[in-house]
């Protein structure tokens, strides 16, 4: 008695011939065409990003003075790691700091580059979505 089956191995199909012999069986396997692909695999969604509103005019800031540019948590959460302390020169990019929100670690990063003039948060923090935890003064 032979069987057909499809089988997917690391998102790749396989078509299956499987026959049964006695009490061995013995399967030859071809793969399918790629004609056919299977669904991809779910990947955890990239932070949301903080609404595109129109920036209000800069404010001093008490730690960060004139000009400083605010990072602000994109959603309420857990700072796991700050990767940066007062004083470090950082680029646009960079990480700054890694917030665990719904069980998924994000990765906040710097909007431009300059220098870190305060550190608001700390390892353990709970913090609500909009708030400060990094200022940066621009390069």
């Amino acid at each position: 008695m032979k069987k057909q089956l499809r089988i997917t191995v690391d998102g790749e199909e396989f078509d299956v011939t499987v026959e049964e012999m006695g009490s061995e069986a013995s399967a030859s396997t071809a793969p399918k065409p790629k004609t056919e692909r299977a669904a991809p695999r779910p990947q955890a969604a990239p932070a949301p990003e903080p609404k595109s509103e129109p920036a209000p005019a800069p404010e001093p800031a008490a730690a960060g003075g004139q000009g400083s540019e605010k990072v602000l948590a994109p959603l309420a959460g857990t700072i796991r790691a700050v990767m940066v302390s007062v004083g470090d020169e950082v680029t646009a990019g960079q990480t700054l700091l890694t917030l665990e929100a719904l069980k998924l670690e994000n990765e906040i990063v710097a909007p431009s580059a300059g220098k870190v003039a305060s550190v608001d948060v700390q390892v353990g923090a709970n913090v609500e979505s909009g708030a400060v935890l990094v200022t940066l003064d621009p390069a």
